[in-house]
């Protein structure tokens, strides 16, 4: 999970770089050479793709945990001595909901920041270089420290929750199985009838055994 939260945060440094080349090349005022927007756009193409690679990867990963989890809790028995955090499937479910969660504010402190450069640079378009840079300066500063305390916030809890599923796993998979209790058949259950009828000639036998040998009938020839 470490290498998809180092794309993401690979992919983001990628994106702020390139749209921060194209706002400082979209100034009208501002001489900026093919090859610093061919860059920038460049930049921001890639490191899209890296930061949604990266997300899938958390959540496909994330996924897979989850779900053998999900198995192990219904087909493991959980001893009084297992210490784990997820115990139950309502403990599974309070996991994934703070995962996804904090999955979904990492994607949006992304989008803040790019769409807060992208509107900062839309207003302040017409105005004189000088305070378009100013105002860039203090836009990428101000959107820049919201992303990454949401992101880094959010990645944190993802990778906190994921070691939590995983370990809890790793526990459960060494449990015992759950005993199966394999019912009998409707068509092979004995009829009340017969089951009776077996006691009655099983007590037959036995007080016939038991009785006294003055009673026994003895045949003489």
């Amino acid at each position: 999970m470490k290498r998809f939260i180092f794309l993401f945060f690979l992919g983001s440094l990628m994106i702020a770089a390139g749209q921060i080349a194209l706002s400082l090349a979209l100034h009208p005022h501002h001489q900026a050479s093919f090859h610093l927007v061919l860059q920038g756009g460049l930049a921001l193409v890639l490191g899209t793709f890296i930061v949604a690679f990266g997300m899938l990867g958390l959540a496909g990963n994330y996924e897979r945990v989850a779900a053998r989890l999900h198995l192990l809790l219904s087909t493991k028995q959980l001893t009084d001595n297992l210490d784990i955090v997820v115990q139950t499937g309502a403990d599974l479910e309070r996991k994934n909901r703070g995962f996804w969660k904090a999955y979904y504010k990492s994607a949006l402190g992304l989008c803040l920041f790019m769409g807060g450069i992208l509107g900062i640079t839309t207003i302040l378009l017409k105005s004189s270089f000088i305070s378009y840079l100013f105002g860039l300066g203090m836009a990428i500063t101000f959107f820049g420290l919201l992303a990454a305390a949401l992101s880094f916030g959010a990645l944190h809890r993802m990778r906190r929750t994921h070691l939590v599923l995983e370990d809890s796993a790793a526990a459960l998979g060494e449990q015992p199985d759950i005993a199966d209790e394999t019912p009998v058949p409707e068509g092979l259950q004995r009829s009340p009838r017969l089951v009776l009828l077996r006691d009655y000639r099983a007590g037959d036998r036995q007080a016939r055994f038991r009785r006294p040998p003055s009673q026994l009938s003895v045949k003489r020839y």
